[in-house]
């Protein structure tokens, strides 16, 4: 029996990552966070470059980095291991559009071929986020916060602009408010399953 693929998309900081382990680990699934470890050194170097973070570059390291998980992720579902992924195809569109409206243009222009064919498709996407701001910046605390997660964590307006990115370019998401405990948003999961 072939393995059915999840994936867990939404802002930085909403349980995604949280949520997938946990699906994981009392379910016998894999974890799978994009992009691969196996890009990180890459990512690192145009970093150091000076390369901006929403650059096309950077975009399509990100395009290539998801082909490469499609194939690992591919491989796992024929052997019928199912996989909870965090993040897949329309955080890297969501981000990379509400910084760089050119990468948005090209996208509208032709360049959804880059994933057509390519890249796996889950058999169910999730948006997580977080409905109180109170919670949100709570969850916060005490964790690493990255130059380039404060050009969206400081700016509503930003992130406000991201999700409804995400809600436009995947009008198939199931919508899962992550107020409560992980357990509670697994169990939101699993009756859409």
């Amino acid at each position: 029996m072939r393995g059915i693929m999840i994936a867990l998309e939404g802002l930085d900081f909403v349980g995604k990552t949280t949520i997938a382990k946990m699906i994981g680990l009392k379910n016998g699934w894999v974890y799978y966070k994009t992009p691969p470890k196996i890009f990180f050194s890459r990512y690192t170097k145009l970093t150091a470059k000076g390369t901006p973070s929403f650059s096309e570059k950077k975009f399509l390291l990100f395009i290539e980095s998801l082909e490469y998980a499609s194939e690992e992720i591919h491989k796992l579902l024929e052997d019928g291991i199912s996989v909870a992924v965090d993040r897949w195809i329309w955080t890297t569109l969501s981000y990379h559009f509400a910084f760089n409206d050119k990468l948005r243009k090209k996208w509208i222009e032709g360049w959804r071929h880059l994933i057509s064919d390519k890249m796996v498709e889950p058999n169910k996407s999730f948006l997580i986020h977080i409905s109180n701001e109170d919670v949100r910046l709570n969850r916060i605390i005490g964790r690493k916060i990255t130059p380039h997660d404060k050009k969206v964590m400081n700016n509503k307006k930003r992130r406000d602009l991201i999700f409804q990115l995400y809600k436009k370019l995947n009008p198939n998401f199931i919508d899962i408010d992550n107020l409560g405990s992980p357990e509670s948003t697994i169990g939101k999961i699993w009756t859409n399953i």
